[in-house]
């Protein structure tokens, strides 16, 4: 997300007019930062990482910059349609509303990490089980990544231009989704993993990724993940044109993923980006409103 603002903003600046015929410059926060020194990796979890992710897409070329396809890569179907939802700041807080009624209901104390990522994300989740019908005894498997470089130590600097990210799984049956508590089950569970990444994402990293290569090889569970966040600001990425009209992640054709972007007009609302069949996309539309 920083290659774009930089862009946005190293655009911006070239077509005003009083800098016109100058050589602008970045704001310091935008000035990317490409010393991998920064991080600190006594115990070789680069290598860790990449043995393992070259074994399981059989992988042999250590320098080559393809870009590998992911398990999560599926191929271009010419049934599916492509729709943005919205849910407004009123919409989530609903949500937030209904989650802990549910909670307090079933005498549960525990603080939960109800923000509008997470209550996003599980009332959208819930909504893809619906859709694709997913049979009860199927084990629903869903990530959650966070960004790491403020959690390193020592922690490397906001404008490092890089993934530096952690990541958590969870999973819960589809029979405890459908359920009418079933966006209390899925909140419960990101809240969780996201206090985790809150604390020390990197902690455990070379067990995580082992597990997920693992989770990756196996079949019969539906895997669910979400692209972007509601707190990239998007749509503030003016390039000297204005602000954007309409932003959409286009990884998710092919991922099966949702994605998440902060309202247009703000408001504390977030637009769901959803890739469906057509008859799955009308049941999703259903259940979501």
């Amino acid at each position: 997300m920083m290659f774009i603002k930089s862009w946005a903003y190293f655009s911006k600046q070239i077509q005003s007019s009083d800098v016109h015929n100058a050589n602008p410059s970045l704001l310091p926060e935008l000035t990317p930062c490409f010393d991998r020194t920064v991080i600190k990796d006594p115990d070789g979890i680069d290598t860790v990482y990449v043995k393992h992710w070259m074994d399981f897409t059989g992988s042999s070329d250590t320098r080559s910059l393809k870009v590998l396809a992911t398990a999560f890569d599926k191929e271009a179907s010419s049934d599916v349609v492509r729709k943005t939802f919205e849910l407004s700041g009123k919409d989530i807080k609903k949500l937030r509303d209904k989650v802990n009624k549910i909670n307090n209901e079933a005498g549960k104390s525990k603080q939960l990490h109800l923000s509008t990522f997470v209550l996003t994300c599980a009332h959208a989740y819930v909504c893809q089980i619906k859709a694709k019908r997913v049979e009860a005894n199927t084990t629903v498997k869903f990530a959650v990544v966070g960004d790491c470089r403020g959690r390193l130590d020592p922690p490397i600097p906001i404008n490092y231009f890089g993934n530096c990210v952690g990541s958590l799984i969870a999973e819960a049956k589809a029979s405890d989704m459908i359920r009418d508590d079933g966006v209390a089950v899925v909140a419960e569970k990101l809240s969780e993993m996201i206090k985790v990444l809150k604390g020390n994402g990197v902690q455990g990293s070379e067990d995580k990724m082992v597990k997920t290569i693992a989770m990756l090889k196996e079949k019969g569970h539906v895997i669910l993940t979400a692209a972007g966040s509601n707190l990239f600001d998007d749509y503030g990425s003016d390039f000297g044109w204005g602000r954007p009209k309409k932003v959409e992640i286009v990884s998710v054709d092919r991922t099966g993923a949702i994605s998440l972007v902060e309202s247009k007009d703000g408001g504390g609302g977030v637009e769901i980006g959803v890739v469906l069949k057509k008859q799955q996309m009308e049941v999703f539309c259903f259940s979501l409103c």
